[in-house]
């Protein structure tokens, strides 16, 4: 039911991710207006770049892009303080609007020091459940294993928790990091370290690893190859009126589509 309700809102707007015809965007209009947007960490880069091309491109609307941590977001929609949010996770409920906007992989990192290239889903589930401590368990220099994650109300926490370790749960010996930027400095400055972050995110500071021997590329998106991949969806309760509308629109059109590929990898 929930499944269901998610993917025919999905297809309302335009086409689901992964098919390869999608329904006309919308054309905008010149009417000017404000536009609040909220994101969360896993989409603000992109939804400001979007927003400003669009605002440049058409000189239409004032965009504003807000940052808020996901839980807090789906509070302030449940209770109507904002219409929509920007995220890379879907809650499975049969009261939510979704529209796909664009893909980005979770990209795990670790530092540039460990000679480690590639882990299977079932390593990376049980390195960060605890079971593994040292790295000579995958037949790498000894150091010790020091897991890194994000507070349980984080999307991209709850995309890892979806898409690694099912109903297992995160070590409680888990680093819980503020932000992507203290995942990447904490990550380069720790031998032992390990963590995830979205692909859009990652700089020369950490390696990257392959996944069941298939690297995060957007290429391996694309093609469904890498098998952490996520989906970067407008959540609300309902479908959009229309000046909002215009926006999602033209973010699924050709142009849009062009810009999201300059950070992101642009839906199928």
């Amino acid at each position: 039911m929930t499944y269901a309700r998610t993917t025919l809102a999905i297809l309302a707007f335009a086409a689901m991710a992964g098919c390869t015809v999608k329904s006309p965007a919308a054309t905008p209009t010149t009417a000017h207006s404000t536009l609040q947007l909220y994101s969360t960490e896993a989409t603000h880069k992109l939804m400001q770049g979007l927003a400003g091309r669009f605002a440049t491109e058409y000189d239409q609307s004032i965009i504003e892009v807000r940052q808020g941590f996901f839980d807090t977001l789906m509070t302030q929609l449940e209770t109507g303080s904002i219409d929509y949010l920007i995220s890379s996770h879907v809650p499975a409920r049969d009261d939510i609007w979704a529209a796909p906007l664009a893909l980005d992989g979770l990209a795990i990192v670790v530092n540039p020091a460990n000679s480690i290239s590639t882990l299977t889903l079932n390593d990376l589930r049980a390195v960060f459940s605890g079971r593994y401590r040292d790295w000579n368990a995958f037949g790498v220099e000894s150091i010790a294993i020091n897991p890194l994650s994000y507070q349980a109300g984080s999307d991209v926490y709850k995309g890892f928790q979806r898409m690694v370790m099912g109903m297992t749960k995160v070590t409680g010996n888990a680093v819980l990091m503020p932000s992507f930027d203290a995942m990447l400095q904490r990550v380069s400055e720790l031998d032992g370290a390990i963590g995830y972050l979205p692909l859009s995110r990652i700089d020369d500071r950490v390696t990257v690893l392959a996944i069941d021997g298939v690297r995060p590329t957007v290429s391996s998106m694309a093609d469904r190859r890498y098998p952490l991949r996520a989906t970067i969806y407008v959540i609300g309760r309902e479908a959009p009126p229309a000046k909002i509308f215009h926006f999602f629109g033209w973010v699924q059109s050709e142009a849009g589509q062009a810009v999201v590929s300059e950070s992101y990898t642009a839906l199928p």
